[in-house]
Parts: C-alpha cells; structure tokens; sequence
C-alpha cells in the first residue's frame, strides 16, 4: 500500500483548526502495523467521511434539497406568518403551519440573503430566489453517500506517523465538520508520506441514543456498515405501531381541530384512559362517555370508538390511523382515502406553564374560596402543612400528585365539605388567582383572595424600600437575626446590594399586586448565605419602618434604620 498525502498541508491544516499538538518532535517509535492506519481512499476512509458529512436532509422542509442545508438562524414567511428558525428542533414549527389546513397551497419564502451548507462544509451565500432555485436544480439530491443514523462521540484523536513508524504529532478532533476536513485531506495523495491511526477506543452514537465502545478499525468499519444498513430501513418505516399509538393516546389528552372540514366539534377534548374508557369533554365538561381499542389490519392500525352516549353516528366506529405523529393523529373511515377524516392533536397539563410544585405553593399561600355544586358552603378553605383549614380548624387532608401526566388535587375533608372529597383532575391554572379541577361529572374552581392587613399598595411598598437616605435590617428570619449585621439597599433601578462583613452582596428586588389580591416583593439572584433571601414574599405587615413577608412556612421581618 502507498499511504502518501501532503505532509505541510497537513500540518497547516491542524494549525489552522487549532488542533492539540503534543510536541514539535518526535515523540516515540511504535510496533504499529498497516492495518491500524487509516488508508486514504479506503472503504473505512469513505464510511467515517459519510457518516460527518453534512446531512443536507435535516431541513428538507425548508429547502426540499439534500445536498445543502440552510445556515441558522434564518427568517422565513411561512403561510404568511414569520417565522425565525434558530434551531432544527424550531422546524417543527413550519410542519404544523402545513398542518393546520388539509387542502390549502402551503407556501414557504425566504427573506434573503441567506447561507447555504454544503456536503463538504463550503459555505454559499445566496442573494434571491433564483439563485436557489438553480442552485436546487443544479445540486445532485443523490444522499447515498451520507450515514445519518450513527454519529462519533467527540473528542476522538489521531495519532500522525513518519514513514519509519514514529509519532510526530497528536491531532484532537471536536467535530463532524473538523473530522471532515481532516478526512478530506488524508485522502489528498502527494508526495510526502504522513500516516495517521485513529486512538482507540471510540464511542459511536446511534440516533436512537444507544452507543458502543470500537475498539479497532474492523469494529469501526462494521459499527457504521450495521448502522447504514439499518438507517435505509428506518426510512422505509414511518408508521406507528399499535403499541405506540395504545401509549401516546393515553399519556395526554386529544382536542379535536378538525373533523370532516368543519367546525362541529372544534375545541372538544378526549380523554383516553388506560382501562378502554373514553370522555369528551366542552369547555371542561363530560358531554360524552365510552370505549375505545386499537387493533391492526393488513399493517394498518385501526382506533375503534363504540358505546358512545353521544356522537356516535359521527364519532363511532372503525377509524384508520393515516398520519401518526406522538402529539398529532390523523384518522381516516376508509383506508388510503381522505373523504372523511378527523385530526386530533395532543394536550398535557405537565406542558403548561404549571407544575406540582407551582401548585402546592400557590394554594398554601393564601385563602381559597369554592365553586361548586357538590357543597352549600364556598369556603374559604387554607390549605397549609396541618391539613385543609376552615375559619382556622382543620377539617381533613389534602394531597397533590403527578399521574400519566396529568395534575391531581385529592381532599379528604370532613362536615359540611365531604362531599368534595374526591380525586380532582386539573384542567385550567392559566390565571394566578385561579384553578379548576374536573371529577367525572363534578367541576371544583379554587378562587384565591389574597390580604394585605394594613392596606399597603405596591406603590406605598416601593416608597418606603427606596427611602435612600436609610437601609433595611433583616432583623429576622425565621426567628433567627443571622443577617441583622447586613445592611440592605433597594436601589430604584431594581438592584439589591447588601453590605457587611467588610464585602459587598448583589441581587435584583421587584414588587408587585394589590391590597386585594396581596402585595409582593421578589428577591433573585442573591448567592452563597443570602440565597434563602430569594424568592417571592408576601407582605402579611407593611409600614414606613417595619415590614413582615412570608414566603410559604418562612417568615422574614425588616427594619428600616436611618443613619
């Protein structure tokens, strides 16, 4: 074999990528053979440069070409709706604009100039459609030469030999495209001859997240051969499988968008528990209950709806699944048509901008008062570490819990107030002062009040915080004065700086509400043994020198001193 390439092309080549160089000598003389090396121009050569080539497919929705990919971030008009894609991951973004209408012309512009990827990593930048245009038309859309299902954990490193088997360099790769480069001009023969092996052992990575350790060139060359071989199969297989569709159909539930092309049962929900039951609810409330299965027919997955108390001439029956995504489905009454047709499409509570956590906090804060049929009385019920309070005795339990994905209050109250003594699904916590539950048939809505004692407003609670001729003295904190030798400073463009010990401590301070719904103030940022002082306060006291906040079970009381 003759293993020849530029050996000063080389070496300018690792400078200008700032490779690891070990040493500017040589390092040691190895028993290495020929078949550690990695041949230019051989069979393992090709598969490691095909496996980091540029995948121009990635973002095929934008561009609809394999040879290139588009530079991010970009901005396009998608539908005539702007849109910015600053990731791969934003380009689901542009499949549910397509998605959103079955038999619209959907239309995708860029906003140019934008950059273009190559293969090989050379970088174009286009000026107009046009260019595009010829540039798609010219391009070879051929990726055979690409492997996208497996990838090289990074960094991996090279050892460069001297033709009399000495180490001169040590080369660090960190990338698919340095990998490339480096690939690229191994395989570029000349006259000086320069050896390079690859150190084992490597990680590769498959696109399902498995990996495995290669601890030679065959096991290499094999890994990404297997690799390759099974990736032509996985495109082949887009369909889900009743299994996968049995769990995406349970972890959440399904709003109907579209049924027919009509409107009829838009913003309904479905709920498909794991026990073969089903409700539809309106606006938070069971319209409908039955059944439902899947079962498979000639490799198609078919989703039965029966027993339905409502809607079954429309709803009932055999649907075939026709498009299947984890957050989108599409169903179909007969298979390979599109004459009927309903889409649904995935809701999850632990998505929203609420939380367990969020929860349990917010309901111990204040008083909750109670909307709901099952109860004479609406409250107003505390919900605090003892249990659930009325009028300050505690009447029973409560419990927050995250099951399949979804929120749910359990109360086991006592009196006048047992009959809400159930497992309330949440459904609705978009408003801050505001939670609703569903039970069956049942709806329980929590409305908070908040009590400022004195009236204090968030304007009244700046002017005092920002009377810069004095500070504030956390003179306790959960009854300890730990900090009541830290001076504290609200300036008024919303920084905290507290003094003391011969150092200085910073942080950002804000407030917020109203004597109805409570006044707040927002500590952040503060570090090290001021990091309990984070977090939002309440204030249960406000005066011009003396305030009292509680955050949850702690309380923190400040002083105003003026030199």
């Amino acid at each position: 074999m003759n293993f020849k390439f530029n050996y000063l092309l080389i070496l300018a080549f690792f400078a200008l990528l700032s490779f690891n160089s070990c040493q500017d000598e040589v390092l040691e003389v190895t028993e290495t053979d020929e078949e550690t090396l990695i041949a230019p121009n051989s069979t393992l050569a090709n598969l490691m440069q095909y496996t980091v080539t540029n995948d121009g497919s990635v973002d095929n929705i934008m561009d609809n070409s394999n040879c290139f990919s588009v530079n991010l971030p970009v901005t396009i008009i998608v539908n005539d709706i702007t849109v910015t894609i600053n990731t791969l991951e934003d380009l689901e973004l542009i499949e549910d604009i397509f998605d959103e209408f079955d038999y619209d012309d959907d239309v995708l512009e860029f906003l140019f100039p934008i950059t273009i990827i190559l293969n090989d990593y050379e970088t174009i930048v286009i000026e107009n459609e046009d260019q595009l245009e010829t540039f798609i038309e010219t391009c070879d859309n051929d990726d055979d030469d690409v492997i996208e299902c497996i990838d090289f954990q990074y960094p991996i490193s090279f050892s460069i030999y001297n033709t009399d088997f000495q180490v001169i360099d040590t080369v660090v790769i960190e990338s698919d495209e340095q990998l490339y480069e480096f690939l690229e001009n191994l395989q570029n023969e000349n006259d000086e001859a320069v050896l390079a092996s690859l150190n084992f052992p490597v990680t590769m990575v498959y696109a399902n997240g498995n990996t495995v350790e290669v601890n030679n060139n065959t096991e290499l060359q094999a890994a990404i051969q297997e690799a390759g071989d099974d990736c032509d199969d996985d495109d082949e297989e887009d369909d889900c499988t009743e299994e996968e569709i049995d769990a995406y159909l349970t972890e959440c539930h399904w709003n109907i968008i579209n049924f027919n092309g009509d409107d009829n049962f838009i913003n309904k929900d479905i709920y498909f528990y794991n026990n073969g039951s089903l409700e539809i609810y309106s606006e938070n409330n069971v319209i409908a209950t039955g059944n439902w299965s899947t079962s498979t027919s000639n490799q198609v997955v078919i989703l039965t709806l029966s027993e339905l108390t409502m809607f079954d001439g429309d709803l009932g029956g055999e649907w075939y699944v026709y498009e299947c995504d984890d957050d989108r489905f599409k169903f179909t009454r007969e298979p390979g048509t599109i004459e009927s047709y309903i889409i649904i499409e995935r809701e999850c509570n632990d998505q929203s901008d609420c939380s367990v956590a969020e929860i349990q906090e917010e309901l111990k804060e204040c008083k909750w008062y109670l909307g709901t049929d099952l109860v004479d009385g609406n409250g107003p019920l505390m919900f605090t570490e003892d249990g659930v309070k009325l009028n300050g005795n505690v009447i029973g339990g409560w419990n927050l819990a995250l099951i399949e994905g979804y929120i749910y209050l359990t109360l086991d109250l006592s009196g006048d107030y047992m009959n809400i003594s159930k497992e309330w699904k949440l459904v609705e916590c978009d408003d801050d002062d505001r939670l609703e539950f569903v039970s069956g048939d049942y709806t329980l809505v929590l409305e908070q009040e908040c009590e400022s004692e004195n009236g204090c407003t968030e304007q009244e609670l700046d002017s005092y915080l920002m009377e810069f001729e004095c500070y504030w003295v956390a003179v306790s904190v959960d009854g300890s004065n730990v900090y009541d030798d830290y001076a504290i400073q609200f300036n008024d463009n919303q920084d905290l700086l507290i003094e003391g010990g011969g150092a200085n401590y910073f942080g950002t301070w804000s407030t917020s509400g109203n004597p109805a719904d409570g006044v707040f103030l927002t500590i952040s940022q503060l570090e090290n043994n001021f990091s309990p002082l984070n977090g939002q306060w309440r204030v249960v006291e406000c005066g011009s020198d003396r305030i009292v906040l509680v955050n949850g079970d702690h309380e923190m009381v400040i002083e105003k001193e003026c030199p």
